[in-house]
């Protein structure tokens, strides 16, 4: 399916490691052994020095704001002006900016960081969790999604917070278990179904059995607050709407619970985010022109790099990836 010539697996690997060469030359200072294994890679091949100039231009167009921040020197004033006037505190200042860097920096990569580390449970992006609460239920969290747990004698309540899970509800009478995540309430008694939180909407699918869903805020002059859903229909809740999914495929609305990415002329804006469930690092689509490309393929959650391939020589983009860090769209 993913058939790349030679000339393409050249290009691509010299694209890749010009990122890798772009972070290490950063890094300053720069040894004179590294310079010198620098100079050696570039002089391989032609498509080396391209692949880093390509690099180092787009590289400036991502990051145009900071360097203009930075001309204007305020960070420099501010430094010299603490260390003079408080130098007890030097070192204790430093420490505490390299902590906010490192943190910022993580939060960069992985934006629900805070969110999973504060959960009740969570699954990290690139992994999955399966786990059976005290009343019997079994849960399934895809990657980066977090949920928060809050159980009472009269009730069973679950918070999704982040991403999506699947939940097969056991069955207690008089002890309803409800599920809340964006703008969306969710009832049942014993059921399978998931939930799902996108940008601008909840979108919830049943598996099998009965589940109600609520509206939390709504224009009652206008919509219903609630609508009943039965295996295999789905249902999506954005603010002030709760509406039925017409024509949805459950098989294809719950592939990512079997490992699967199914796409079907899905706008690449939304296969990325699906993406960003299963790569490491912030996957960065430089150009916005190419939101609504459609992408069509089957592939398995647990190998991205496949989808990326598929992008390469299906939609002819480059795709540069920053181990761990980034990965870079554009055409």
């Amino acid at each position: 399916m993913l058939n790349i010539n030679s000339s393409e697996k050249r290009n691509n690997a010299a694209i890749e490691d010009a990122a890798k060469w772009f972070v290490r030359m950063s890094n300053q200072p720069v040894s004179t052994v590294l310079q010198k294994s620098f100079q050696q890679w570039l002089d391989e091949s032609p498509l080396h020095f391209q692949a880093y100039q390509q690099t180092e231009q787009l590289w400036q167009d991502l990051h145009a704001p900071a360097r203009e921040a930075a001309r204007s020197g305020w960070h420099r004033r501010k430094q010299q002006s603490f260390f003079t006037f408080m130098p007890a505190f030097k070192w204790a200042s430093l420490a505490a900016i390299l902590v906010m860097l490192t943190t910022a920096g993580a939060l960069w990569r992985d934006a629900g960081l805070l969110q999973r580390g504060f959960a009740d449970y969570a699954a990290a992006p690139g992994s999955y969790s399966e786990f059976t609460l005290s009343d019997g239920s079994h849960v399934y969290l895809d990657g980066d999604s977090a949920i928060n747990e809050k159980f009472s004698p009269d009730e069973r309540h679950i918070e999704l917070i982040r991403g999506r899970a699947w939940f097969d509800v056991t069955r207690i009478e008089n002890r309803p278990f409800k599920v809340t995540g964006g703008n969306a309430r969710i009832q049942v008694l014993g059921t399978a179904f998931a939930v799902e939180l996108e940008p601008d909407l909840t979108k919830v699918t049943v598996e099998r059995g009965f589940v109600t869903v609520h509206a939390s805020n709504f224009d009652a002059s206008t919509f219903d607050d609630s609508i009943n859903l039965q295996a295999g229909e789905s249902a999506s809740v954005a603010q002030n709407q709760i509406a039925y999914i017409d024509g949805d495929d459950t098989e294809i609305s719950l592939a990512w619970k079997r490992g699967l990415i199914m796409m079907n002329q899905t706008p690449l804006k939304t296969v990325l985010e699906e993406l960003s469930k299963y790569s490491s690092g912030r996957i960065v689509l430089h150009d916005t022109s190419l939101e609504n490309l459609p992408v069509s393929g089957v592939f398995q959650t647990k190998n991205p790099d496949a989808v990326f391939d598929a992008l390469r020589t299906t939609l002819k983009l480059t795709v540069v990836r920053v181990p761990g860090l980034m990965t870079i769209i554009y055409r």
